[in-house]
């Protein structure tokens, strides 16, 4: 079982790597094809948006045929994506491209149910920190490493170089990823409407997904603004902005990582999946709230290592919570629902922090410690709650 989380964390590492990659690029990409601002906004909202429309697809499709081959799939669809981006010379085939790789990515939700069949419920939060862990590499090294293959080879070298990260992916999945034990029997699917109704069924799971849902959309005000925010703050050059936004970024993504690897796992078997939630909303109101009033730079790091730690205890424990209280023959169908509500809310959020932030640049900051505070207040009902899990069946 540890030979297959490992294995799994390199895959997922390996194909998120080429994510962060290709993000940083992309915007200004664009721009030199004639793209106006409008249409790169809805260009990044493309991704999310398939990722929101596809999640439950893959979640309900594993659930039926099997979590190895959907993973097969998709890393595949990757490859697709990344490589259309790398021949992009249009704005269109760009958005072919983000179409093609929000699709494929969409099988975070698959991920999660893989690590679900192969881990003790007890276990599954220092598990779900894993996928974590891997976002927080493809986040740390993923724009550096693009940013050499730009200076190298442009453009083109990035997509073709995320392109072949994906294939190591999809090689490493067919030859070392077996399918796990409790998916080699065909399990019934649902559709994405009769996943929620399950969900509903059960308060604990669905608070569960409508606090993912508001912490997410909080997180996508900062990861918007905050690039805006700081060269306005402190009069930065471009070069500046670009290279000190660099380092806060690979800071927090590689604290959050650290801990989602190693401690958060002990910290879940200390004081239990709910406890963490309620500390790590804690801690992300406390940081959002400090970045906007921060009188130099420098002090950024401690107010995003507050938000790294409040994320690392809160993501994997809600991920974790809901594995345990979803119907064991529908982890997949109901984890897609659940990362489908986290696409949604990648889709709205950088659409309310650019309007509140054409209002003024600090008020993006104050709405989403807002928003965090609702979902801190709401997170202290759920170590009342029930956790077992619920042996419904399916409909």
């Amino acid at each position: 079982m540890q030979r297959q989380k490992q294995t799994l964390f390199a895959i997922v590492a390996l194909d998120l790597l080429g994510f962060g990659m290709v993000i940083p690029q992309l915007g200004p990409y664009a721009h030199a094809l004639g793209a106006p601002e409008w249409l790169v906004g809805v260009l990044f909202a493309t991704y999310s948006a398939m990722q929101f429309l596809f999640a439950p697809v893959w979640g309900s499709l594993s659930d039926r045929i099997g979590r190895r081959p959907i993973l097969l799939v998709s890393l595949a669809g990757s490859v697709i994506g990344y490589t259309l981006f790398a021949l992009a010379n249009s704005v269109a085939m760009l958005f072919a491209s983000r179409l093609v790789a929000g699709i494929a990515a969409a099988n975070i939700a698959v991920a999660q149910a893989y690590l679900a069949d192969i881990t003790p419920p007890n276990e599954r939060a220092g598990a779900m920190g894993l996928i974590g862990a891997a976002f927080g590499l493809g986040f740390v090294l993923g724009p550096p490493l693009g940013g050499m293959l730009g200076y190298w080879g442009g453009v083109h070298a990035i997509g073709l170089g995320a392109a072949t990260l994906s294939s190591l992916a999809l090689m490493s999945a067919w030859v070392l990823l077996p399918e796990p034990m409790r998916h080699n029997a065909a399990s019934p699917t649902l559709s994405r409407w009769q996943a929620f109704q399950q969900i509903q069924r059960n308060r604990a799971l669905l608070l569960c997904v409508v606090l993912f849902f508001f912490a997410t959309f909080a997180v996508a005000n900062l990861q918007f603004s905050l690039p805006l925010f700081l060269p306005l703050r402190w009069h930065w050059t471009t070069e500046q902005a670009g290279l000190r936004v660099g380092w806060l970024l690979g800071f927090s993504g590689f604290l959050m990582g650290a801990l989602q690897a190693g401690a958060v796992g002990r910290w879940a078997k200390r004081f239990g999946e709910p406890r963490l939630i309620v500390a790590g909303t804690g801690l992300t109101v406390v940081g959002l709230a400090l970045l906007p009033l921060v009188p130099y730079w420098v002090w950024l790091f401690p107010c995003l290592a507050v938000l790294s730690i409040g994320g690392a205890m809160a993501q994997p424990s809600l991920a974790s919570l809901v594995s345990q209280l979803s119907p064991e023959d529908l982890q997949g169908s109901v984890l897609g629902v659940y990362q489908s509500a986290g696409s949604f809310a990648r889709i709205l959020g950088p659409l309310w922090a650019g309007f509140w932030f054409h209002l003024a640049p600090t008020l993006p900051f104050w709405t989403a410690a807002a928003v965090m505070a609702m979902v801190w207040a709401i997170s202290r009902q759920l170590p009342q709650l029930p956790t077992v899990r619920t042996h419904a069946k399916a409909p």
